[in-house]
């Protein structure tokens, strides 16, 4: 009967990935906005409910908050960012307060650097219980990553690692002397080693070349495809795709369930047919005016985000002779001299493949180097571009599939044993989240910024336990065979 009941479930989860790849496949860019707007908040909702029912899979009691104090922090910031795009009125000096805390937040990569620090205290959570190995670790981490970003040591930079020794001391160590002594030590350390103006590392010995190839090295690391991947791609992405399917493949592999296995190989295989296999025509894809404005949510929407996937990955076609022509040559006669020169490239499109060519140049910079806002420059790739259009068929597939596949769950989510309470609190919260996209999907997105976030911080430790999960029933299953003990 487990079997059978286990066989209908995956079933329906194969049913529901051919329905999210249809919808995915005729109005890719809509169904993703509907999908996010009135299924996403009561998937938050209701997981949350869930994992805070089971601890969130740590080992402490409350490792959660430090989660949800990394949620907290990305949100203000974000929310901070959002006024001037969704038109909210500030004085002085609010108005100046509120731009100095977004340049000075987004500087130091802060975002980046609490993403990351939330998935490494995931796997704290979830493999130790002892609280002062949990604190040393993160100290240890933040100090790494800090760095890592902002190789230069600021004001900023000096006080937290003033900090942070401190508060490692007051945790290992309890005689006060021995603490005074340390964090002593250090501040005439650092006093002695940089500049006492205090702005800065001292560069009166370093020269111009050493300097810039300093900042070089720094940008290198923030703007390279592993970081872009743990700090861009895992709280969206890879949390609906690739954790989704390392939970279900988790669950596959502990029921010993064949169909389970079926189910993942539809995952995989389903996404890959609807982005590469099926034609794209421009205009064979449903998108209306609102489907663009709302994506779009007066740039506080997830255009950014494909912008940043196209950008990142060089996804973008080549330019041709012709795009060249129109958004460079500025001179009439220069202009009709090259039109000339490429006359029969410019009739066939001609795309310059020689990346040694002095024309040579990706779509990608075309975009950036125009006149106009991103908008301007990126709305046709985006929206009707073959490339953007592949892109957003997967994001519309993983995002339905991922809320369908959680509400699928029934014997998951349980929810004749919610308390009653609580239940009326999550389909209230989910009515006026309803009701804020309905009206402006801009205000939406960033009054919600902190639950849709917070669920995905708050989602990690389930994830660790996924991945060790596979693991450990991985060599069960090569030791003993596929059949499960009983």
């Amino acid at each position: 009967m487990l079997k059978s009941r286990d066989a209908q479930i995956n079933y329906l989860n194969i049913g529901l990935m051919f329905m999210s790849a249809s919808l995915a496949f005729f109005m890719p860019f809509e169904t993703f906005l509907f999908a996010y707007a009135f299924l996403g908040p009561l998937h938050y909702l209701t997981e949350i409910s869930w994992l805070h029912d089971r601890q969130y899979f740590s080992k402490g009691k409350y490792d959660f908050t430090f989660l949800l104090f990394i949620g907290v922090a990305l949100s203000i910031a974000a929310f901070a960012n959002d006024f001037e795009s969704l038109n909210f009125d500030l004085y002085p000096p609010l108005v100046d307060a509120k731009i100095d805390f977004v340049k000075w937040y987004y500087s130091m990569s802060f975002g980046d650097i609490f993403i990351m620090l939330a998935l490494f205290s995931a796997i704290l959570f979830v493999l130790f219980k002892d609280l002062k190995i949990k604190i040393a670790s993160i100290l240890i981490m933040y100090i790494i990553v800090y760095f890592s970003f902002n190789l230069d040591l600021d004001l900023l930079g000096l006080f937290i690692l003033i900090g942070l020794f401190s508060v490692a001391l007051f945790v290992f160590v309890k005689n006060l002397y021995i603490k005074i002594a340390c964090i002593a030590l250090l501040y005439i350390g650092i006093y002695f080693n940089y500049s006492p103006d205090w702005f800065g590392l001292d560069t009166e010995f370093l020269s111009q070349e050493e300097i810039l190839e300093a900042n070089s090295e720094k940008n290198s690391f923030k703007n390279s495809s592993v970081v872009f991947a743990l700090t861009s791609l895992v709280p969206t992405l890879i949390h609906v795709y690739l954790f989704t399917g390392l939970f279900m493949l988790f669950g596959a592999l502990k029921s010993r369930s064949k169909t389970g296995l079926l189910s993942i190989a539809f995952f995989i295989l389903i996404p890959v047919v609807l982005v590469f296999s099926l034609p794209v025509k421009k205009d064979g894809n449903y998108l209306s005016s609102y489907g663009t404005e709302a994506y779009y949510a007066e740039g506080t929407g997830f255009f950014n985000t494909n912008v940043s996937i196209l950008r990142q990955f060089d996804l973008t076609p080549n330019m041709t002779n012709k795009d060249y022509i129109n958004n460079f040559v500025k001179d009439s006669s220069e202009k009709e001299e090259l039109s000339l020169m490429w006359k029969d490239s410019l009739n066939k499109d001609f795309i310059i493949q020689n990346q040694e060519h002095p024309y040579y140049m990706k779509s990608i910079a075309l975009a950036d180097a125009k006149n106009g806002s991103q908008k301007d420059n990126w709305w046709s790739l985006v929206f009707f571009s073959e490339i953007g259009i592949m892109l957003m068929r997967f994001i519309a597939f993983a995002y339905l599939y991922h809320y369908l596949n959680w509400f699928s769950k029934t014997e998951v989510i349980r929810w004749h044993k919610v308390p009653k309470i609580r239940f009326i609190g999550v389909i209230s919260l989910w009515l006026i989240s309803c009701g804020l996209y309905a009206y402006d999907y801009a205000i939406g997105l960033s009054f919600l910024f902190f639950l849709s976030f917070t669920h995905v911080l708050l989602e990690f430790p389930l994830n660790v336990t996924s991945i060790i999960g596979i693991g450990k029933e991985t060599r069960a299953i090569i030791k003993n065979g596929f059949a499960k003990k009983e």
